[in-house]
């Protein structure tokens, strides 16, 4: 990809030498990390004579990711110059695997009406964006003002209100790609008042009665 920050797991860089050059393959590339990044420098691709696509494949971890030239490369310009370790510039990705944590907190979970104290904040290693803080189709709850802050570069933070009984699910992507969802579960919207719906004689169960203790079962 041309995006620095990236979950892919195949990174090509285009090497541009500034005159053509032979003897370029694979050998004559590595790359370096700051970070457990891991991948293989599968392929060399001929744009031109002076121009070469480097592919990396099997890419994981997190981490920079930098294309060098390896020690011991036997590249050479068409006079027999050997190349002489030097890069006027390049750039690195970014590999970010990990996906964005989303934690909600819900002091209440049963009310006679909308819950509105629920709050959800979402951090990631590197980047994550408001507007891919969503409320997922998993949701079974009524949900409404649903509010996202961008707090930090890193992190967001939410406010919801919860308007009917049921789950609620948050779903998050970062800058990077990675994607994961939060779940909280047993929400109580109950709005109906109590009633009484029988009153009957449980000791003496007789109407009749010269008892002088008598008992009511209320339900």
């Amino acid at each position: 990809p041309t995006a620095q920050l990236t979950n892919a797991d195949t990174a090509v860089f285009r090497v541009t030498f500034s005159e053509d050059v032979t003897n370029v393959d694979t050998s004559d590339f590595e790359f370096s990390t700051d970070g457990d990044v891991t991948g293989t420098v599968s392929s060399v691709s001929t744009i031109s004579a002076s121009i070469y696509d480097v592919t990396i494949t099997s890419v994981a971890g997190d981490g920079t990711l930098n294309l060098d030239v390896a020690s011991g490369d036997n590249i050479q310009d068409l006079a027999g110059n050997a190349y002489d370790d030097q890069v006027a510039s390049e750039e690195e990705y970014n590999i970010d695997n990990t996906p964005p944590v989303i934690v909600i907190t819900a002091p209440t979970k049963t009310s006679n009406a909308a819950i509105t104290d629920t709050t959800i904040r979402v951090t990631d290693e590197n980047t994550i964006t408001a507007s891919n803080v969503t409320v997922d189709g998993a949701t079974t709850a009524t949900t409404s003002s649903f509010s996202c802050t961008q707090t930090t570069a890193a992190q967001v933070d939410c406010t919801i209100s919860i308007d009917s009984s049921g789950d609620l699910t948050i779903a998050a992507t970062d800058d990077a790609g990675n994607s994961n969802t939060e779940e909280e579960t047993d929400y109580v919207i109950d709005t109906t008042a109590p009633t009484i719906t029988t009153i009957v004689r449980s000791k003496p169960t007789a109407q009749l009665t010269n008892a002088d203790t008598a008992v009511f079962r209320v339900t």
